[in-house]
């Protein structure tokens, strides 16, 4: 009956490779370099929060307005386009990061969209965290995800609620990883300056790149052809490799931070 819908624990895994997004990292790296000391670490928090909210909004809507929806042929045919449109970004982002991470660390280094659009907060708050983390859910990739979800589950008859189930796995392994990552920046900042934030970013630079190559390369030989793409246990390690490998930079740079010593 949910043929087309993932599993709960497929769902978790996705959100947490999504919640690995560059962009996402970059978004939530400048809030917290921008926001005040007692909200810092709680900035990743507040812009997944602010992510979920649009998501479930759109799972739900997605399924009450399923009955009225009677996509024809030519917006099949734009959907179908747009399917190759993630793996296309995945490796774009990849040789960006690829890029900026082979550059000289004293090079001129242009910044990123979400430095730009990021650039004119200068005393952050949490409504504002809240605000970011909306608007980056309202990208194609986020938006037809949902929307798939909330339709495929009132075609299959799965209900409203197994659709929002799902979603909120994926949200939840989302928050997870964009959490630890705003409370890991604001603790190495706070405790290390700017200089151990450049280092930690190089070191989970190069995982992130070969998430992005992965993932993009899976989603396009997909479309070419159907007997080359990884099998499903085969991605849910993939997934768990590159959390288990995030998470251990985490703690890796956590322990090599100089502790203060009282005198």
């Amino acid at each position: 009956m949910t043929e087309s819908l993932p599993t709960i624990e497929l769902a978790l895994l996705l959100g947490l490779r999504h919640g690995l997004a560059p962009d996402h990292l970059a978004a939530i790296d400048g809030l917290t370099m921008r926001a005040r000391p007692a909200s810092a670490p709680w900035m990743g928090a507040l812009f997944a929060i602010g992510h979920a909210v649009i998501v479930l909004l759109v799972v739900a809507l997605a399924e009450l307005l399923s009955a009225w929806l009677r996509p024809d042929s030519s917006l099949i045919a734009a959907l179908t386009l747009l399917e190759w449109l993630p793996g296309v970004l995945l490796l774009a982002l990849a040789a960006l990061n690829a890029r900026s991470l082979l550059r000289p660390a004293l090079g001129h280094i242009k910044p990123s969209f979400g430095a730009r659009m990021l650039a004119p907060l200068t005393d952050v708050r949490p409504r504002t965290a809240l605000g970011i983390g909306m608007l980056f859910a309202l990208g194609v990739e986020s938006l037809l995800q949902a929307m798939a979800w909330g339709y495929a589950a009132a075609t299959l008859g799965a209900g409203n609620w197994h659709a929002l189930q799902v979603a909120g796995a994926f949200v939840l392994g989302m928050a997870i990883t964009d959490a630890l990552d705003g409370y890991a920046t604001a603790r190495i900042a706070a405790g290390a300056g700017q200089q151990a934030i450049q280092q930690f970013r190089r070191r989970i630079g190069w995982p992130i790149v070969a998430l992005c190559t992965v993932s993009g390369l899976q989603l396009l030989m997909s479309k070419l052809c159907a007997s080359c793409t990884l099998a499903g246990n085969g991605l849910q390690l993939l997934g768990m490799a590159m959390v288990a490998t995030t998470m251990a930079l985490y703690a890796w740079t956590w322990m090599q931070q100089p502790r203060h010593v009282k005198a």
